[in-house]
């Protein structure tokens, strides 16, 4: 059997990928029949791209109908829109350009997905053989948080972050090319930190193994050339990070610390020149480094890297989010799970991650304790692995999901050696015990999920009255994200300057040629600060806010989460007294569109009262 399954290995990886497109095709034809993206910020991706096509510049990525005429800034890289580009402009020979663009929307994350299977299954074969590396692929496709962002019409940057970590991740325990697998590191961590900042502690993480790995006292049979390996990882990822931010940014205008910058980069060039000219000196010298002086290096460079970077931008050895504006993080960023730690965001969102990381305890236990062919130096590496990624899971909620992919990993081969435990037992019941635990080990997102919508169930069953709410509200809000409902905004009149929800803005940019004050980009923070004020704020702050940014109407639905908090929070703001119907003369009620309540500014009507 498991000649067999080498023999036709990548046939069954193939095959597993159609598999999965055509069930996300299917459970998905519903969104993308309706362009419905997977959240804000895919909307403001498409929105970005289509800006790009029409002839904005490359080194540009303001999006200029938000927060006019200065435009909102973003901290996204070019580079995420250039396969959805180069999808749009070839089928735009073929169809129209909207057809083409939710072809794009569908396929490119489909793409994405193939990549992290195609990885992630050589990957288990390398460690645990052909058999655990087909289910561990097979079982990637019940990891919830990591599907979510690999479905049609999830267009963010989010999908291309799992594949370069796949990548990184595998080379990690390449033994055919030492120099190719440090390549390979340094690169993919360096496109991951150009696509979002946050891959950095990834970075450290995966080149601080390869570190550990050289630093170790103990034999190196499996990584024999591990000196190469570390130098040139270090190298790789300095020079990839130069590399890709002159490809995307202006060394001249950097000033943000939460997207690479010519700060980051002079920080690892830093390390890669203390750790190459150490090691390569070494080499050429021929003198055998003990554990101590090769621990040293590793401290000055570490040391290096950090003067560098606290010499030139020592606001960038915070925080990225320290800076924004109290209202900002409080009425924003503090209510957006995925950016919260892991203990203060709801069981709902939260029970996939922790019965993935008690899964992958599990299977790392089992790793340890079981007669298996896999060396100590490779076990060891995902011990650390596993518990770093959770570690910066816990304190950055969306990232948990690394740790998901190494615990599946982890437990693949633990299922199969339950399921074969289980067929010489006697006796049915437990048998069957044996396979539902093996069962249960590696699909804990499912069970979980089942069990916190099976308590949600009880809950609403005790109340009748809190459940039909509950139903009226979610229906309110599907009603509200419809992209059929921001479409009808246009028949506002043309390019006018709405004041809508933070949450709301993205869709409105996307399906009218209407402008909007801000959306959910942390850049564009003095703008959000206007528009949460505007709604509970006094009429006097909200007049002084719609004056100066020239508002024509605001936009609002009673199915928004968002303006659900303000009213909560500011029953007396002025966002209140309108939903109330205690309007300020400047502010007159307008036909509905939709979902959404309508109200037109007119200035005019002051003189007169």
């Amino acid at each position: 059997m498991q000649a067999m399954l080498e023999r036709k290995f990548s046939g069954w990886v193939l095959l597993l990928w159609v598999a999965a497109c055509v069930m996300l095709l299917i459970m998905g034809r519903e969104a993308i029949a309706n362009w419905r993206f997977g959240d804000p910020d895919d909307q403001m991706r498409m929105v970005q791209i289509r800006d790009w096509l029409a002839g904005q510049s490359w080194w540009d990525i303001t999006q200029y109908r938000m927060n006019p005429p200065e435009g909102g800034p973003m901290h996204w890289s070019r580079l995420i829109d250039v396969p959805m580009a180069g999808i749009i402009l070839l089928l735009g020979l073929f169809v129209e350009r909207e057809t083409a663009e939710l072809v794009a929307s569908a396929l490119v994350p489909l793409l994405t997905l193939g990549m992290a299977l195609w990885i992630y299954a050589r990957l288990g074969r390398r460690l645990f053989g052909a058999g655990a590396g087909l289910l561990a692929a097979a079982l990637m496709i019940t990891i919830i948080p990591v599907m979510g962002q690999l479905v049609p019409m999830r267009i963010d940057h989010h999908g291309w972050q799992i594949v370069l970590f796949m990548a990184a991740f595998a080379a990690l325990f390449d033994r055919t090319s030492p120099r190719r697998a440090a390549i390979i590191v340094g690169l993919s961590c360096a496109l991951w930190m150009e696509i979002s900042i946050e891959g950095l502690p990834f970075a450290v993480l995966l080149i601080g193994l390869l570190a550990l790995r050289w630093i170790s006292p103990w034999p190196k049979h499996d990584y024999p050339r591990s000196d190469v390996t570390f130098a040139w990882s270090t190298i790789a990822l300095a020079g990839g990070c130069a590399l890709f931010y002159t490809i995307t940014e202006s060394w001249t205008e950097a000033q943000h610390c939460d997207s690479l910058s010519p700060f980051h980069v002079a920080s690892l060039s830093a390390v890669a020149l203390v750790i190459a000219l150490g090691i390569f000196g070494a080499n050429a010298k021929a003198l055998t480094l003990g554990w101590p002086l090769k621990l040293a290096l590793c401290g000055v460079a570490a040391v290096a890297g950090m003067t560098t970077l606290f010499a030139t931008a020592p606001q960038c050895g915070g925080d990225a989010f320290g800076a924004l504006e109290p209202l900002v993080r409080d009425y924003w960023y503090n209510r957006v799970p995925e950016g919260l730690p892991l203990w203060q965001i709801q069981a709902a969102f939260s029970a996939n991650y922790w019965a993935g990381y008690a899964s992958g305890l599990v299977g790392m236990v089992y790793l340890f304790v079981a007669k298996k062919p896999e060396s100590m130096a490779d076990r060891l590496a995902l011990l650390l692995l596993f518990l770093g990624t959770a570690m910066v899971g816990l304190f950055v909620s969306r990232v948990a999901l690394y740790a998901l992919c190494i615990a599946n990993l982890m437990a693949a081969p633990l299922f199969l050696d339950l399921m074969k435990r289980a067929e010489q037992l006697n006796g049915l019941s437990v048998r069957m015990g044996l396979r539902v635990l093996a069962v249960g080990l590696i699909m804990p997102a499912v069970l979980a999920n089942y069990a916190v919508g099976m308590s949600f169930d009880r809950q609403m069953a005790a109340d009748p009255k809190a459940k039909a709410m509950d139903k009226h509200f979610d229906d309110l809000t599907r009603k509200c994200q419809k992209p059929a409902a921001a479409r009808a905004l246009q028949k506002l009149p043309s390019g006018s300057q709405l004041m809508a929800g933070l949450d709301t803005s993205p869709a409105v940019v996307l399906f009218t040629d209407h402008k909007i004050v801000a959306s959910g980009h942390h850049r564009n923070q003095k703008a959000m600060a206007d528009v949460i004020s505007a709604f509970i704020g006094s009429e006097a702050d909200a007049r002084r806010i719609y004056k100066a940014r020239g508002i024509d109407y605001l936009v609002t639905c009673e199915g928004s989460y968002e303006l659900q908090i303000y009213y909560a929070r500011a029953p007396h703001g002025f966002g209140s007294q309108v939903r109330g119907g205690n309007l300020p003369i400047w502010l007159v009620k307008d036909h509905n569109v939709g979902p959404f309540n309508v109200y037109r500014v007119d200035w005019s009507r002051e003189g007169k009262g």
